[in-house]
């Protein structure tokens, strides 16, 4: 039986090829016959022109084919059946007319936007845009902005760091970069970038900071281990509900403004052409 399935699928594709060929020399479905059939909707073989490619095999093509007709088929079967039991109060035409409208708008406002919004925003629209708005970004977590650096307990020099800590880390990691750099098992040395709390609690030894952090607690931090050293100082903090700061928000701040941009252009367009169109009197309101 499955040989015989095969054997017909093959003459299937045979069939739908040769057609295919003829097709291009006559109108769709011109003599043609119908290769599936469900209700009153057929499909002829000029339908799935293009399908397949001129390197398929037989084989494959006949794997192709079979699947669409099959759920060209049930496609079809369905549609046949949401129409029996469609609720007679409901106006298809006009749900066209709208989902076509909608396109069509949509189509015309992603053209006004790719041509006439000026995509470039500067930092101090980015800026002004967020004095004014911050309180519409809380934070849901408490960020830290810190420099942390984990190095082996008996790393070679490791004195410096230690120097460091004792006498110059109001300097910032500066003086000992390069160390850092060289030796650390693990370092956040941009003091300008935002982390969250959870982020450093989960690098330090494990009760250094927990979610109950708050302004009074302490900023600096050097804890060992058996095996490593820790070395953290917390330059500022921001807590639930504090606005967002800048940086942390300057991205979503941007498609925001964007957004923006693109539907004041769209209110602008509409409103130039309205008072247009009313002059030229193409525009009447009964």
């Amino acid at each position: 039986m499955k040989n015989i399935h095969h054997r017909s699928t093959l003459y299937l594709v045979f069939f739908c090829l040769c057609v295919l060929t003829a097709c291009k020399q006559k109108q769709p479905h011109d003599g043609e016959q119908p290769i599936a059939r469900v209700f009153d909707h057929k499909l002829y073989a000029g339908d799935i022109e293009g399908l397949i490619g001129p390197k398929t095999t037989t084989a494959d093509s006949a794997i192709i084919l079979h699947a669409y007709v099959e759920n060209w088929a049930r496609d079809k079967m369905l549609l046949n059946l949401a129409k029996k039991n469609m609720p007679e109060d409901i106006n298809i035409d006009r749900l066209v007319e709208d989902y076509r409208s909608a396109l069509i708008l949509n189509s015309y406002k992603e053209s006004l936007y790719r041509n006439r919004v000026d995509t470039t925003l500067t930092e101090e629209e980015l800026k002004a845009y967020y004095e004014e708005n911050k309180q519409l970004y809380p934070l849901k977590n408490t960020l830290l902005r810190c420099i942390y650096v984990k190095i082996e307990r008996d790393a070679e020099d490791v004195s410096k760091l230690k120097r460091w800590w004792k006498y110059k880390k109001d300097e910032g990691i500066e003086p000992v970069r390069g160390y850092v750099l060289q030796k650390a098992q693990e370092h956040l040395l941009d003091e300008n970038r935002w982390y969250t709390l959870e982020e450093i609690a989960t690098k330090m030894p494990k009760g250094t900071l927990d979610d109950k952090y708050s302004s009074s607690d302490q900023k600096d931090y050097y804890i060992k281990d058996r095996d490593y050293r820790y070395f953290l100082i917390i330059k500022e903090a921001k807590f639930k509900n504090d606005p967002s700061p800048y940086d942390f928000v300057k991205d979503d701040l941007a498609k925001i403004l964007m957004k923006k941009k693109s539907i004041d252009l769209v209110k602008q367009v509409t409103e130039e052409t309205y008072r247009k169109e009313l002059e030229n009197k193409n525009i009447e309101i009964f």
